[in-house]
């Protein structure tokens, strides 16, 4: 993910020269907010998508020794 936001064209040279102007740096988070800026829905949409896929891949992890300790998997 972190690739994702390093390669946009909110982190081009001249982003991080205006950055550096105003003395803060272009980072993840910078790209972060850029993109909310830019179009906060598909940024919102894919950010709850991504934490529910998140969230719902670690359920099934942590209840997989739950469903092998009751048998429930054949």
């Amino acid at each position: 993910m972190r690739s994702v936001f390093n390669y946009t064209i909110f982190m081009d040279m001249y982003s991080k020269k205006v950055c550096k102007t105003f003395n803060f740096t272009a980072n993840v988070r910078f790209a972060y907010k850029c993109f909310l800026k830019y179009s906060p829905g598909l940024t919102i949409f894919c950010t709850i998508l991504t934490s529910v896929l998140i969230g719902a891949y670690l359920y099934h992890i942590f209840e997989l020794p739950y469903a092998v300790a009751n048998n429930l998997l054949k």
